[in-house]
């Protein structure tokens, strides 16, 4: 939500989680799961677009949101770094009409945290089961 409050959305603009997709299974339900996530906490529509594998494209859900009649429609990359990418997710969604296009997750401090986190459960999981074996 950070991200897409320092682009200038504001509440009640509709939000595109663009997300790179997968022809893996699980990847579809993820980028669902972010996107109810985020639909909890922003007031306004939340839908996900996928640019590649299985789901729904940008211009498809770009098209949707403006047929329903929402005039500011901000879209936000669910991507961690600027490359291919995050460069197609806002080519795409500036093409199909977005008002702004937040920045990539990366760059935000929380990111790192959480990667911090998880290298730190994930070690000591790997030390907990040496001295067990």
């Amino acid at each position: 939500m950070r991200q897409l409050r320092a682009t200038g959305a504001s509440r009640g603009d509709a939000v595109v989680l663009v997300v790179a997709g997968s022809r893996h299974p699980g990847a579809s339900v993820d980028a669902m799961v972010a996107g109810r996530l985020l639909r909890r906490r922003w007031d306004g529509p939340v839908r996900v677009a996928f640019l590649s594998g299985d789901g729904p494209r940008v211009p498809e859900v770009m098209a949707r949101l403006r047929a329903e009649g929402h005039r500011r429609v901000v879209a936000s990359p669910y991507l961690l770094a600027p490359g291919h990418f995050a460069s197609r997710a806002a080519s795409q969604a500036t093409d199909h009409g977005a008002t702004v296009v937040a920045d990539v997750l990366g760059r935000h401090p929380l990111v790192a945290e959480l990667v911090v986190r998880r290298y730190l459960v994930a070690r000591w999981s790997l030390l907990g089961s040496e001295r067990v074996a």
